[in-house]
């Protein structure tokens, strides 16, 4: 009974939608690293 009223409040709330969109507003503000490629070489190993 507790399980099905958790589903539907998951559910009904679009659980999951809010987490990716935390998720991907996470990624969203964090630097970008991008290489200059003519200037600049990439390190080898």
């Amino acid at each position: 009974m507790l399980d099905k009223i958790q589903k539907f409040f998951r559910t009904f709330l679009l659980f999951e939608l809010v987490q990716g969109m935390v998720l991907t507003g996470r990624h969203r503000f964090r630097r970008k690293v991008t290489v200059q490629y003519p200037e600049e070489k990439t390190p080898q190993p």
